[in-house]
């Protein structure tokens, strides 16, 4: 009877290529966490420390070269850039404005802020707006802002992630060139509005919070503050979460492993005749658990080269999903080490679950069951 020993093999077929998709895609989301986690610069923390100076050291672009000089040759320094911050006012809002530069006299920086979406201000007359922001406003890449009491147009170039404060969030505020910048401000409040501050890039491994400290002692009354950079609390979620998809890989996994060890006994429960016959043919019963074993790895590189694209596509896209939704600079992320040790795992699991069916089969009398049959 040809329906009493078929075996559906599709549905650990489609379990096979669930479980991969499920693990690859997990890692893939898990590797973008550990990323995310492991470089704050993902959220806008792109320096490590701001010293900020007293307004004697302001000058009408930026600040006393001495001062940054002197904050240069730290040891634990490895760059620094002057930060202007200002309130601006983009059609109608209120919203913190950031201008970044190299010192005076330097011939460049590395320090800049973090773009998630287009490019940096790079002539006058170009903005970057942070998400919420941009939210706010409706404005995207391409739009027009006003800008300041004279509503100075300025075209939308970018978005991306800003130093947080007690005042706004890392996804809230606008980036323009120097003299976009100064040009916004009122000329009456200008003085008391802005606040200018050199930020430092340190040496890797270096405690920021000593490291602030000994800025302070260094620079001494000329410091009127010295902060290390504060990191959103929304890292800390992720790193909560982040057991989550995890788990949900996990089960994936089980729902695989229980489907394939399904058909493989049911293929060796349903075909006794069938080996039976094998057997009196000759076939040994290393054979017959050569044949289980066969099955079980043929749906495992089945899943496998189905579910290994379908999960780093997957995990793609739900890490953008993520770092649009948190936000973060998104990074592309692909765990190659994890999914290559995964493939040979996969295939040493369904060859592991096809040993008992195996045993069944290698047990078998062929006498008997073609008498019974």
């Amino acid at each position: 009877d040809r329906r009493r020993g078929s075996v559906p093999v599709t549905p650990a077929l489609l379990a096979a290529v669930v479980g991969v998709l499920g693990v690859v895609g997990t890692i893939t989301i898990d590797h973008g966490l550990e990323d995310a986690l492991d470089h704050p610069e993902r959220a806008g923390v792109t320096w490590d420390t701001t010293v900020i100076p007293l307004e004697q050291d302001y000058t009408d672009e930026g600040l006393v070269a001495d001062l940054t000089d002197e904050v240069a040759s730290a040891p634990e320094v490895v760059d620094t850039a002057v930060v202007d911050r200002v309130v601006v006012d983009v059609d109608g809002t209120g919203v913190p404005a950031f201008a970044v530069r190299p010192p005076d006299g330097s011939g460049g920086t590395s320090i800049t802020l973090a773009v998630t979406e287009g490019r940096a201000p790079s002539a006058p007359g170009e903005a970057v707006l942070g998400p919420h922001t941009a939210e706010q406003l409706d404005a995207g890449i391409g739009d027009t802002v006003r800008l300041g009491d004279e509503a100075r147009p300025a075209v939308v170039v970018g978005k991306a992630l800003f130093p947080s404060d007690v005042h706004s969030e890392f996804d809230e505020g606008l980036w323009l060139t120097q003299p976009d910048l100064l040009a916004s401000v009122g000329a009456g409040s200008f003085e008391n509005a802005l606040g200018r501050a050199v930020a430092v890039d340190l040496r890797p491994g270096t405690d920021a919070e000593a490291a602030t400290a000994r800025l302070g002692e260094l620079l001494g009354d000329r410091v009127s503050e010295g902060t290390t950079a504060e990191v959103p609390p929304e890292l800390a979620y992720l790193r909560n979460v982040r057991t989550l998809p995890i788990v949900l890989a996990a089960f994936l996994a089980v729902l695989a492993v229980a489907a394939l060890s399904h058909v493989l006994l049911t293929s060796a429960r349903r075909r006794r005749r069938d080996f039976a016959v094998l057997r009196a043919l000759g076939l040994t019963r290393r054979g017959g658990r050569v044949v289980l074993n066969a099955q079980g790895t043929a749906i495992g590189v089945v899943g496998l080269l189905v579910g290994v694209p379908l999960g780093i596509a997957a995990g793609r896209t739900g890490w953008d999903w993520v770092a649009d939704s948190v936000p973060l600079q998104a990074v592309s992320p692909f765990a190659a080490v994890a999914v290559l040790l995964l493939i040979p795992a996969a295939l040493v699991v369904a060859n592991a679950v096809a040993l008992w069916p195996g045993r069944r089969v290698a047990r078998l009398r062929p006498a008997q069951v073609l008498r019974s049959e």
